[in-house]
């Protein structure tokens, strides 16, 4: 809650309005239940316009994203394995938050993220990190052995 409304506050600074959006996953929407009290009114036209793309050049840009991930673009990937482990390594710690009660749900909703990122196969974690996660032994993780400092799989 409190960090929601420091976010929100950032808006509109010395007196000045200012307007925000919460953008939620259907994973997230318990989080809403924090804010309580908070007058949040659901903005269905930001709504219909994250579902479908409003503008064919958008589509064409982000065709052109995933297709260069998918093609080993090493920035692309270096910075979506980054943006995977993040993701599972945030939402491992609001796992009460979220009343979500396995980590196999968990690790396949980050495996959708990451193929929303352009991944045909999600991002590969050493086997010290998938440890230090608190992950050892859970489906839908990608292993290795090790990974090296420019991301390759050994």
């Amino acid at each position: 809650r409190e960090q929601y409304v420091h976010r929100l506050g950032r808006t509109g600074r010395a007196g000045a309005d200012g307007k925000g959006w919460l953008v939620l996953g259907p994973f997230e929407s318990l989080f809403l239940e924090e804010l309580k009290g908070i007058d949040i009114t659901k903005n269905f036209d930001l709504i219909d316009l994250l579902n479908k793309s409003e503008l064919d050049e958008t589509d064409d840009m982000m065709e052109e994203m995933l297709e260069r991930v998918q093609n080993g673009d090493k920035t692309l990937v270096k910075s979506g394995e980054g943006a995977y482990q993040a993701f599972l390594g945030y939402y491992l710690g609001q796992m009460k938050r979220m009343k979500m009660k396995r980590k196999e749900r968990l690790v396949q909703i980050a495996n959708e993220f990451s193929g929303s990122m352009g991944f045909r196969q999600s991002p590969a974690l050493s086997k010290n990190m998938v440890g230090k996660m608190g992950l050892k032994g859970i489906d839908g993780l990608v292993v290795s052995a090790s990974i090296d400092k420019g991301g390759a799989n050994t």
